[in-house]
């Protein structure tokens, strides 16, 4: 089963989100994860891709509901099903490593 999530909101970027995110899909158990950022008018954006056993969907799904990073300001967070490739949990965490990591040493 596969579910993307959009959470929008006017401060989403730079507090954490994919991190907290990727930190609920492993310990629902995910196998694959994928989120960006996105930004939309004035209002910033989360999109969140995952996919599991039902049980894991609904798992995450309720958590994302109740629980947010502290200084997150959330306005909405919609739920639909999703039918394109989602990564490896695994694979995603490497592409965020090198992400923090370029951002830690621009290269030139």
């Amino acid at each position: 089963m596969k579910m993307q999530a959009t959470i929008t909101g006017s401060k989403l970027h730079g507090v954490g989100y994919r991190a907290f995110l990727l930190n609920q899909a492993f310990n629902a158990g995910m196998q694959r994860f994928y989120a960006r950022n996105l930004k939309r008018d004035e209002l910033q954006q989360v999109i969140v891709r995952v996919e599991g056993e039902s049980n894991q969907i609904e798992s995450f799904s309720a958590c994302i509901r109740k629980e947010h990073p502290p200084d997150a300001v959330v306005s909405d967070i919609t739920f639909q099903e999703y039918t394109g490739y989602v990564t490896s949990i695994h694979e995603y965490w490497q592409m965020r490593m090198v992400e923090l990591l370029t951002q830690a040493f621009p290269l030139f």
